[in-house]
């Protein structure tokens, strides 16, 4: 299959052979780093209004 060829070529192996495992999952190892992915910026967030609501709640419990 398509993605019998691409777990191929990526390098994709069995997790613990050893123990006589045969997963359908495959483990592939990392990517070699490209400067393009790190240079993109993550979304701002939006500022957490700690006024009510449940993150309230968590800061008046630990403020005291």
């Amino acid at each position: 299959s398509a993605i019998s060829q691409l777990v191929a070529e990526r390098g994709g192996v069995d997790l613990m052979p050893e123990l006589g495992y045969h997963p359908t999952n495959k483990y592939l190892p990392p990517r070699a780093h490209t400067p393009r992915a790190a240079s993109v910026p993550a979304p701002r967030l939006e500022p957490v209004q700690a006024d009510g609501g449940f993150l309230g709640w968590v800061d008046r419990m630990l403020s005291h």
